[in-house]
């Protein structure tokens, strides 16, 4: 790949971590290389920021992340582009914020719940118990899944159809769903893309000049938009889901699941 620059951004669940039992072990023949070629592994997550700190140290990276599918970016960048609404802090880091706030979206929710009577699940309706349960997480990690500031997945228990009328509702009210792996997302109306634009820019002021190229790592539909944006877009294998389908002029699909695809592709992309 030359001596241009690069940029990796993935996606965690079904993508950098199992799908299962949330492991990235299979994944540290990649993770070794890149971090000893200096290239920037970028995080974009459904997860929150006190979920994906926890990851982020267990990796050994330090690079920015992007938090609850593209609400929140958390970095250190000296001339960063300026920020939207930097209200938030997690350990000295910056904070720009894309979304809504949780307040706004439950209270939404609950206007269209009581309302419409639609059946679903949130996360503040499972608590820390509840989330363990569906997920398999433990409850110390369940709780940190529970710490959302800009989002709220829910588990839709009601029709096909009643759902796209939901999801209608929701675009009226300025809020969006995004379906992931397990859960919808309900947040604000922005997705992993419009983060990743925002952290390009900032490396693009910090590296003046450089030849910038992105790779992206995804498995569900809520990756789709930051996929299409990359300059290598790869397809990681995750059979919990719904093959992705979409136009790309670089596009990837690895043979193994989860971390081990991950691996493979990351390895055989940076080689080249």
């Amino acid at each position: 790949m030359g001596n241009a620059l690069h940029i990796v951004f993935s996606d965690l669940d079904g993508t950098l971590l199992d799908h299962h039992s949330y492991g990235w072990q299979p994944a540290l023949p990649a993770l070794t290389e890149i971090k000893s070629r200096n290239i920037p592994l970028v995080l974009v997550s459904s997860k929150t920021a006190a979920e994906m700190i926890v990851i982020r140290d267990q990796l050994g990276i330090d690079s920015p992340f992007i938090a609850e599918n593209g609400s929140i970016v958390y970095h250190d960048m000296r001339d960063s582009p300026a920020a939207t609404n930097s209200t938030l802090k997690l350990n000295d880091l910056k904070t720009t914020v894309f979304g809504k706030h949780r307040s706004e979206i439950l209270k939404v929710l609950d206007e269209l719940r009581t309302v419409f009577d639609y059946k679903f699940r949130g996360f503040s309706d499972l608590g820390t118990k509840g989330i363990a349960d569906v997920t398999g997480l433990s409850l110390a990690d369940a709780a940190l899944a529970n710490e959302r500031e800009m989002s709220e997945p829910v588990q839709w228990e009601d029709s096909e159809a009643r759902k796209t009328a939901f999801v209608q509702k929701l675009s009226e009210k300025g809020i969006c769903a995004i379906q992931g792996g397990r859960f919808l997302s309900i947040q604000g109306q922005t997705d992993k893309s419009e983060a990743m634009k925002f952290v390009i820019k900032a490396y693009q002021q910090e590296w003046v000049g450089a030849d910038l190229h992105t790779i992206a790592l995804g498995d569900s539909p809520n990756d789709i938009k930051m996929l299409q944006l990359a300059d290598i877009a790869v397809v990681v294998r995750n059979d919990a889901t719904v093959q992705l389908e979409f136009d790309h002029p670089n596009l990837h699909f690895t043979q193994a699941r989860g971390p081990q695809g991950w691996n493979d592709s990351v390895l055989s992309l940076i080689s080249r």
